[in-house]
């Protein structure tokens, strides 16, 4: 049972207006996701999406992708509705990408991508969030790179970042689904990322 007080005073910190949150954070979810099984189902999903666009060296390896995603939601602290506005803005990146556009490299990976979008996702639900700097540190990638694949992403978005929450909620349940698809790409031997892995995406 959720706790309406409890819930008005964290609310209250995030950028209004926030009903619609309000309102999915009340829903009852499809099931039980703990946060390994969300981590693996969004690697699955983020390899689905750009297996068809990696080349030899941005290969989009589900084990690998899953890695780096939980490396990155545990030096960021992000939490779920953060991480589940990510990826229904990683999915909208590449629904708005004609296969006749030319993608630079970066747009070829997916941990780079949704990197990205997880930094707009913090950026939108937070009023202090991190900056630049601090994403730095986390990723191992530098700021100006950062900002330019941050601007790519608003440029896909047509910087429309507001979800609603039935949009919200169909990416959240594709998540659920994603356990019943098999997984297309090629897997690599799963291992925790190091400060030193992360910074070679």
């Amino acid at each position: 049972m959720v706790d309406m007080n409890d819930l008005d005073r964290r609310l209250a910190y995030q950028t209004p207006p926030y009903e619609q949150w309000k309102n999915n954070l009340c829903s009852v979810s499809p099931g039980p996701l703990s946060s390994d099984r969300l981590v693996s189902r969004i690697g699955i999903a983020l390899c689905e999406r750009t297996c068809k666009i990696s080349t030899e060296k941005i290969r989009n390896e589900a084990v690998s992708v899953s890695s780096f995603v939980r490396e990155v939601l545990k030096r960021s602290k992000s939490n779920t509705k953060s991480t589940v506005l990510a990826f229904t803005y990683f999915n909208k990146v590449y629904d708005s990408q004609s296969v006749r556009d030319k993608l630079p490299e970066f747009a070829r990976c997916s941990k780079r991508v949704f990197l990205s979008c997880l930094i707009l996702a913090n950026k939108f639900l937070n009023d202090n969030s991190f900056t630049m700097k601090t994403w730095s540190m986390i990723s191992g990638l530098k700021q100006k790179d950062l900002c330019l694949m941050e601007r790519w992403c608003l440029d896909r978005l047509d910087y429309k970042l507001l979800v609603t929450e039935t949009e919200y909620s169909v990416f959240e349940n594709r998540l659920f689904a994603t356990s019943n698809k098999r997984m297309r790409c090629e897997n690599e031997s799963g291992r925790d990322l190091s400060y030193k892995k992360v910074r070679t995406i």
